[in-house]
């Protein structure tokens, strides 16, 4: 994906590539294959958090949009098929690891 299309997702500030950023962003990329989970106590567990404080607290530390986020975590939640369910949580889980990846290559680039 392109950075423009991060855009939808991320507050594109000044993001630095540093462990916490990559910590948080893994942490909202979890919770996005959890999900897709066949287990309903888990699913449980998602559908609390996002009505949670700590869900819009965690976004801000990933430096990811509320809504966004909130919006695909529903999205899989309400998918009926789990097979369809998974495959859009690892679609996700992969974009944000490419998003993460792109900054770590940025990191590279300023160290130099």
């Amino acid at each position: 994906m392109e950075s423009s299309n991060y855009a939808a997702l991320f507050t594109l500030g000044d993001i630095k590539a540093s462990g916490e950023h990559m910590l948080w962003v893994s942490v909202v990329a979890q919770s996005m294959v959890d999900a897709s989970s066949r287990d309903r106590a888990i699913r449980r567990g998602i559908v609390a958090w996002l009505a949670s404080e700590d869900f819009e607290f965690v976004c801000d530390l990933a430096s990811m949009k509320h809504a966004a986020v909130r919006a695909i975590i529903e999205d899989i939640l309400s998918t009926r098929s789990k097979r369809k369910a998974f495959k859009k949580s690892m679609q996700m889980r992969f974009l944000l690891r490419d998003y993460l990846e792109s900054l770590m290559g940025e990191a590279d680039l300023d160290r130099d």
